[in-house]
């Protein structure tokens, strides 16, 4: 029975189509098994992705307080999150996210915290430089200190969290995949037109929120590139995001042909684009294990979900070599905090490469993508290489790692 299951509150900002808010839906539906889950959000956005239907409490109820600006709101929630976990007497509160983290930290409900941080602390370009230095000598080294323990996604978010903010009670553990769904889910069949033009033509791939983080829009004049050289080949993009309208624009400057989702014009699929934007689509697993090669442009990362499920799907990946996962999944063993990749970096699990943000860069990734290419043979090691190591990621073993963490909170 539900009652006699130790209780957890489960925190976020928001549940939007995030990398984050998926963690936080898996993580949901995975400790539910052994313990009694609430959500709790700052403020309802319903963007109908991932919804557990577990009992969700909003923290942003109006008062005076939220009159009173962001301070008023932090200590709103704070205060509301309190409540909470005395009304549910709740043993653990795991928040996810800075904001949320903060709000945890100054509840100072009598619930263990946990703080789970899923992206890079210095190299965040959405931050302003002052906003920066503040949050890494001043917010975090004080609230973090509030958490019975920090777990941040990947080990290079460790290290940083260590060596910038003092922060001491770190522990790492990855996101985890449930393989044997993923891989069923890869081998369904794709509706015919799709069908059609993976059939037909090699398909670059690569799937992720449409945002300043990812760099989408590096790709275009790789392809382009790539396809004077390589000719036919088509370029898919999965996932919608705030810039939709800017790349689509950036691809059209190019003199690309684009195939948008959106545009109630385009009445009639067909494979004569060049790039094809397809959106948020509920199985992306089925795109990338028909594709030839995904790419994986991004300026900066935590634990990135969608390089390790193209990995699963069978996709051979190659990815820039940034802050802070991509290295730590493919080349464990080569740890660097430079991030200044000049030449391709050939692992056995996947292709690592300069950030797409020059000529010379371009002109690697161009090589490194005609390089795999023009070899099966080796697009196929990486492949079977690459379902071997994310075998590590598996839903089992990291579930173990957070039950015994959670377990040792509430038995302390």
């Amino acid at each position: 029975m539900n009652e006699t299951k130790p209780t957890i509150l489960l925190l976020i900002t928001n549940l939007g189509k995030g990398g984050a808010q998926r963690v936080f839906y898996d993580h949901a539906l995975a400790l539910s098994t052994n313990y009694k889950v609430i959500e709790v959000v700052f403020e309802k956005i319903d963007e109908g992705v991932y919804n557990t239907g577990f009992p969700i409490h909003y923290l942003n109820e109006h008062s005076l307080y939220t009159r009173l600006g962001p301070i008023g709101r932090l200590y709103n929630r704070s205060k509301n999150l309190k409540k909470l976990v005395e009304n549910y007497n709740a043993d653990i509160v795991i928040s996810h996210m800075d904001g949320a983290n903060w709000v945890n930290s100054l509840s100072f409900s009598k619930a263990k915290k946990i703080f789970v941080v899923h992206g890079t602390i210095l190299y965040d370009d959405q931050q302003s430089r002052v906003m920066q230095w503040f949050r890494t000598k001043v917010i975090i080294p004080l609230l973090y200190k509030k958490s019975d323990i920090v777990v941040s996604v990947s080990e290079g978010i460790a290290r940083e969290l260590r060596s910038i903010c003092s922060v001491k009670q770190i522990i790492s553990i990855p996101n985890f995949f449930d393989v044997k769904n993923i891989l069923l889910k890869a081998s369904d069949a794709l509706v015919s037109e799709h069908k059609e033009l993976f059939e037909n033509y090699p398909v670059l791939i690569t799937s992720g929120r449409l945002a300043k983080q990812k760099q989408q829009h590096c790709l275009f004049s790789i392809y382009k590139a790539v396809k004077k050289q390589h000719s036919p080949i088509r370029l898919v993009i999965l996932g919608d995001g705030e810039l939709r309208s800017s790349l689509i624009s950036q691809a059209e400057a190019l003199d690309l042909n684009v195939y948008s989702i959106w545009d109630a014009n385009q009445n009639q699929f067909h494979n004569n684009y060049d790039v094809y934007f397809m959106g948020y689509v509920a199985n992306p697993y089925q795109y990338l294990s028909k594709s030839k090669l995904f790419l994986f442009p991004s300026a900066w990362e935590g634990f990135p979900l969608a390089l390790c499920e193209a990995m699963i799907a069978g996709a051979p990946v190659l990815t820039s070599d940034c802050p802070t996962g991509p290295r730590e999944i493919l080349a464990p063993n080569s740890y660097s905090n430079q991030y200044k990749l000049v030449n391709a970096e050939y692992t056995k699990n996947g292709v690592l490469l300069p950030l797409p943000n020059s000529k010379v860069a371009e002109d690697c990734w161009i090589e490194a993508i005609l390089c795999l290419l023009n070899d099966p043979p080796k697009r196929d090691l990486l492949i079977k290489a690459a379902r071997k190591k994310i075998q590590e990621f598996e839903k089992e073993s990291v579930l173990e790692k957070w039950n015994s963490l959670i377990s040792g909170l509430i038995n302390e």
